[in-house]
């Protein structure tokens, strides 16, 4: 990495991202006594997720690119150093998961139809195309989903830096907001339209075009394009000796704006929730930070 690393300042922020999508899996029901705020807070806690799109983006903007927008390493080079440091992990996850996707898939399918079942799981997870297919997307070690998305986001880094430089950096704000827009779209379209029909609509709910929205790489870039974008501010900024003092303020807004709309509960839209309604929150509380 030219910066020799990730800023040490975003690693707490990581573990606490990644405690609130645990809680949210597996704390809720010793939630009962607690205010309802906490319990719709803990309950959002899909939407940490984001928060990982938006700081990926901005991580590798900050660790590889110049103050033109241009990567500082070789495609190759930076490829075989996400690999490196992701797919150890994400292989040894999917062994873990292993046995309790094997025991499930033949206790519904039986041993014949298991076999393929999991053959093509295994395959798609292994290749990181998992959230590609919304059917495979949980199929085999549910939280790599999310991994399968960095990965394209990481193949396709080293193409959008190429394109950065010819940005003007004035634009950059209204290029960020486009982006969320952009961003927006696929949740707001599925308010909408509910393709998949009526009925209530939270995290529980399941339907083959939530799916696609919530786990396809494309639906989930816009995110990524925002962290991308802010990171190379950000790296403008360092350079130009910008003025210091406002990221406690900046961190402590961006904090402020997450907990407020995950206490929100369902008054604001799952999908949204979901997908890109946070990024300028989170944003804010990278950047800060």
């Amino acid at each position: 990495m030219s910066r020799g690393g990730s800023l040490e300042a975003l690693t707490g922020l990581r573990f606490f991202a990644a405690l609130h999508v645990v809680l949210f899996h597996f704390a809720r029901p010793a939630l009962a006594p607690a205010p309802e705020w906490l319990q719709d807070f803990i309950g959002a806690g899909y939407s940490a997720v984001g928060v990982f799109f938006v700081l990926s983006g901005f991580v590798l903007a900050w660790n590889y690119l110049d103050v033109d927008g241009r990567m500082e390493t070789g495609t190759r080079a930076f490829l075989a150093a996400r690999v490196a440091r992701v797919y150890p992990v994400y292989l040894l996850t999917f062994l873990l998961s292993a046995p309790p996707t094997i025991l499930a898939s033949v206790a519904d399918n039986g041993w014949k139809l298991a076999a393929v079942k999991l053959t093509v799981g295994a395959v798609a997870t292994l290749a990181l195309v998992q959230a590609w297919v919304p059917r495979l997307a949980l199929y085999w070690n549910p939280p790599g989903w999310s991994v399968a998305v960095e990965g394209f986001f990481y193949a396709l880094f080293p193409r959008l830096a190429r394109w950065l430089p010819t940005v003007r950096p004035s634009r950059l704000p209204v290029l960020m907001g486009a982006v969320w827009v952009l961003g927006l779209l696929p949740p707001v379209l599925y308010v909408v339209l509910r393709p998949d029909g009526p009925g209530t609509l939270n995290a529980h709910t399941e339907g083959l075009w939530l799916s696609v929205m919530k786990f396809s790489p494309l639906a989930r870039l816009p995110e990524f394009l925002f962290g991308v974008l802010l990171g190379w501010c950000f790296v403008r900024e360092r350079a130009a000796g910008g003025a210091k003092g406002s990221g406690g303020v900046l961190a402590l807004l961006g904090a402020a704006l997450l907990v407020v709309a995950g206490a929100a509960g369902e008054r604001i839209p799952y999908p949204l929730m979901h997908n890109a309604l946070l990024a300028p929150a989170s944003g804010l509380l990278v950047y800060g930070l």
